[in-house]
C-alpha cells in the first residue's frame, strides 16, 4: 500500500497545537493501530508538544491485537522563538516545555516514556534559519540513548535536524531495529530543506525501500536488510562530504519518488540541492540552482516548497531574488491560480 487511503480513518484529536498534516495526524494513527505488530516499541524523535504522539498513542490504545503497549518519546524540549510564533507558552526561551507536552498527552501518559534528551548538531555559517532552531552545545546535557533492550518496530524521525544528528541516530538505534519489520517513518523527507535526511537515507537504498508515501512530506521506508555498523561508522562528517555525491543521491531520491507517480514528492525533494550547495560554501550554484528549478516548475503545480525556499535564499542574501522574465511571469500566474482556487473553494463552502 505504497500511497495508503486514510480518508476513512477517524480518530478524536483534542486542541493539541502541531506542526503536522491532518493527513498526517491520520497516518500515524493507522500506523499504530492497524500496522504496528508488537515486535519492538514504536520511538519518537521530535514530538514537539505531543501532537504526532498524541496520534500514535491513541492508535496504540485502539490496537487489540497488542499486549506490551509503549512509546519511547525523546527531545530536547527545549523552547525556541520560531516556536513561539506556531504557539505561545508563557516561558522565556531555552526553559523546558517539558511540563506542557505532558499535560497535552497526559490521557495516554501510560503508553508514553518520555525523556529529555538530545541528538547532537553541527553548526553551519551563514544560515539564520537552521542557527535559530539547532541546539548550542552548552544546552546538550543527555544525549539519546535507547532505554532497554527492546528492539524498535516504527522510528518516527522528526527531530533529526541536522546531519550530525542523523547519523547520530542510527549509530544508536541500529542494533535494535529488525531487517525485514523496522519502518523509519520521515516527517521532513519532502520538506525543501532536510537534505540531510534524504542523503543519508539514500546511502543506504539497497538496504531501504519505499513503504509509504503521504501527499504532505511524510515518507516511510521499510528495513529490508541490515545496515553494518561499520557502514554507518563511516558516513562522512558534512564537512567533507562531496558535493558532487551528495546532489546525486538528492537526484537518486527525487527518481525513486518519481518512478512511484510523486512527481511533486519528487520537485520539493530536488529544491533540498539548493540548501545543500549553499552550506557547503556554494551560494552561487545555489542561486543557479533555486532558478533552474524554479524554471522547470510547471505553472500549475503546488509551489508552497518553492516559495518557502525563495524566501529562505532571498533572507541568506540579503536581497530579493533576481527574477527571469519568465520565472517572475510563472511565479505571478501560480499566485493568481491559487486565489482562484482559494476563491472557488469558499464558494462552494
Amino acid at each position: 500500500m505504497m500511497f495508503p487511503d486514510l480518508t476513512h480513518i477517524h480518530f478524536r484529536y483534542p486542541d493539541i497545537p502541531t506542526m503536522i498534516s491532518e493527513d498526517e495526524k491520520r497516518y500515524l494513527y493507522w500506523l499504530a493501530s492497524k500496522i504496528y505488530t508488537g515486535q519492538g516499541v514504536i520511538v519518537e524523535i521530535g514530538p514537539w508538544l505531543g501532537g504526532s504522539t498524541f496520534c500514535l498513542a491513541a492508535g496504540l490504545a485502539h490496537n487489540s491485537l497488542i499486549d506490551k503497549k509503549k512509546i519511547v518519546v525523546y527531545d530536547n524540549f527545549i523552547w525556541r522563538q520560531f516556536m513561539q510564533q506556531r504557539y505561545p507558552l508563557p516561558i522565556r526561551e531555552g526553559e523546558s516545555f517539558l511540563p506542557f507536552f505532558n499535560n497535552f498527552i497526559q490521557e495516554y501518559s501510560d503508553l508514553i516514556s518520555a525523556h529529555q534528551e538530545s541528538l547532537p548538531d553541527e553548526n553551519i555559517s551563514d544560515d539564520s534559519y537552521l542557527a535559530n532552531r539547532r541546539q548550542r552545545d552548552e544546552e546538550i546535557k543527555q544525549l539519546v540513548k535507547h532505554k532497554g533492550s527492546d528492539k524498535v518496530e516504527v522510528l518516527f524521525i522528526d527531530g533529526a535536524k541536522s546531519w550530525s544528528g542523523m547519523k547520530y541516530l542510527l549509530q544508536e538505534f541500529n542494533r535494535y531495529f529488525i531487517p525485514g519489520k523496522t519502518l523509519f517513518v520521515c516527517q521532513d523527507y519532502k520538506f525543501w530543506g532536510c537534505y540531510w535526511v534524504i542523503i543519508i537515507l539514500e546511502m543506504f537504498s539497497e538496504q531501504l525501500s519505499i513503504e509509504h508515501i503521504l501527499s504532505n512530506n511524510t515518507v516511510s521506508f521499510k528495513l529490508d536488510q541490515p545496515i553494518s555498523e561499520n557502514e554507518i561508522n563511516h558516513i562522512p562528517d558534512f564537512s567533507v562530504f562531496g558535493i558532487e555525491e551528495g546532489l546525486q543521491l538528492i537526484e537518486n531520491a527525487a527518481q525513486r519518488l518519481d518512478r512511484f507517480g510523486d512527481k511533486l514528492g519528487g520537485r520539493i525533494v530536488r529544491i533540498n540541492k539548493v540548501r545543500f550547495l549553499f552550506n557547503k560554501g556554494e551560494k552561487e550554484s545555489a542561486l543557479k540552482m533555486f532558478f533552474e528549478i524554479e524554471k522547470a516548475w510547471p505553472l500549475m503545480l503546488n509551489s508552497n516548497h518553492l516559495d518557502h525556499a525563495r524566501s529562505w535564499l532571498s533572507g541568506q542574501m540579503s536581497d530579493e531574488l533576481l527574477d527571469t522574465t519568465w520565472t517572475k511571469f510563472k511565479r505571478i500566474s501560480r499566485k493568481a491560480t491559487q486565489k482562484i482556487k482559494n476563491l472557488k473553494s469558499a464558494l462552494v463552502k
